[in-house]
């Protein structure tokens, strides 16, 4: 990295340094799934760690965000050039025992912090995560990297597309869409009547889903068809993201019961919208709130959300982030730890544009993570990857139902509207 200066890490970025999540989580966004059997992966699902810290340093050299570290001087944040040692920074564990071993090395590596004096990331090879597969937890620090940069990153690291392969072949239904979002531009009375409106909405009374955060997490996956939710969401009246909000309510309803506590008719969950990139700023992202039936007809829900996010995402977006700076995000961390406005945060990621693979191993499971926050006990992220919508779910292990039986029923509600 010869020659390549400090840059000042904006405003936006250097705010995710300063959020600290209640029981010792770091802030990091996490990519997990699992590698077949390849050249560097053999048929028990042991990888050869040297060989692919080298394929990873070649690929690595392209991609200046994995070679700088975060430096605190002059009252700022700066990015300070450093190639990382590649022995330190790709690791190998063992799973644990039982079917779901993979699944507890992820929930463990979502307590763990990233070391400060070098590059903020980490990937971690998880030998026989799966019968004839090898796991791989690849962790950024959120200052690198919202979800979408995130995905990016993923891409760069593993296998370039191959030049025969059609670069305008049609792409299957996705969630979301990486890139800047459509502009939109609501008047400045609608987006102080919209911000205003989010302190209005009725507090959540849940004790299941809120409250402080314990020392552990739970982390369980599940996926559905892409092809069959797209229609099924499309006959309803919305979209897979519509459909995905509703499944989350019927998670978020089993955790509730699971814990003892009456079921209301709907609670709030926080959505992030994806906003216009400006300065090289790598944290493009607002919220948007939206009210989740946690019963009745799945169809006439997902309609229902539909209505509400078509309204709701231009006037989000035109309102951009709470979190400006360092400052902000610790004023933002002391009334996220006791709110009461929303009750899980739900997000939608844009899946890697074609299908994966490291040195001819292909990623044949997708486990999308993200770390909770404030008082929330209960984070659902989806992504679209190889004609599937895989779904990643984090709880709060001390407090909160098993994220394998959430996971589940978020699954099962998906799977019944595709029927």
């Amino acid at each position: 990295m010869e020659g390549q200066a400090a840059a000042r890490i904006s405003p936006i970025d250097a705010a995710t340094l300063g959020i600290s999540v209640h029981g010792g989580q770091p802030y990091l966004i996490t990519l997990a799934g699992v590698l077949g059997t390849g050249e560097l992966v053999d048929a028990a699902g042991r990888p050869d760690a040297a060989a692919i810290r080298r394929l990873l340093a070649r690929r690595i050299g392209g991609l200046p965000v994995l070679r700088q570290r975060a430096v605190r001087r002059d009252e700022a944040w700066w990015w300070e050039p450093q190639e990382p040692d590649l022995a330190a920074h790709v690791l190998v564990e063992e799973p644990g025992a039982g079917g779901r071993g993979f699944e507890a090395v992820c929930a463990r590596l979502l307590m763990r912090p990233l070391p400060p004096d070098r590059p903020l990331w980490e990937i971690v090879l998880v030998p026989g995560a799966r019968p004839g597969g090898c796991g791989i937890v690849i962790r950024f620090h959120h200052v690198i990297a919202d979800g979408a940069h995130a995905v990016a990153l993923v891409e760069g690291l593993f296998d370039p597309l191959p030049v025969t392969v059609e670069s305008d072949a049609a792409s299957p239904p996705s969630v979301a869409k990486a890139g800047a979002p459509a502009a939109g531009h609501p008047s400045r009375t609608a987006v102080l009547a919209y911000r205003l409106r989010q302190f209005l909405r009725p507090w959540i009374r849940s004790r299941v889903l809120l409250g402080p955060l314990g020392p552990r997490r739970d982390a369980a996956g599940a996926s559905v068809d892409l092809d069959r939710l797209h229609h099924a969401a499309h006959a309803a009246g919305g979209t897979i993201g519509d459909a995905f909000v509703v499944a989350v309510g019927r998670g978020l309803a089993h955790a509730m019961r699971a814990g003892g506590e009456r079921v209301p008719a709907t609670v709030t969950v926080s959505q992030p919208v994806r906003l216009a990139s400006h300065d090289g700023q790598l944290n493009a992202v607002g919220v948007m709130l939206v009210p989740v039936p946690l019963g009745g007809a799945l169809r006439d829900a997902i309609e229902r959300i539909s209505r509400t996010t078509r309204a709701a995402k231009p006037v989000a977006r035109a309102s951009g982030t709470v979190i400006r700076s360092p400052a902000a995000a610790r004023g933002f961390d002391a009334f996220a730890r006791h709110q009461r406005l929303i009750a899980a945060v739900v997000s939608n990621v844009p899946g890697p544009s074609r299908r994966l693979s490291l040195a001819g191993s292909p990623l044949v499971e997708l486990l999308p993570l993200a770390p909770l926050a404030g008082n929330v006990r209960v984070g659902v992220t989806a992504a679209s990857y190889d004609g599937r919508l895989w779904i990643g779910v984090v709880t709060d292990a001390e407090h909160v139902a098993a994220a394998s039986d959430v996971a589940d029923r978020i699954a099962a509600a998906l799977e019944e509207l595709g029927t």
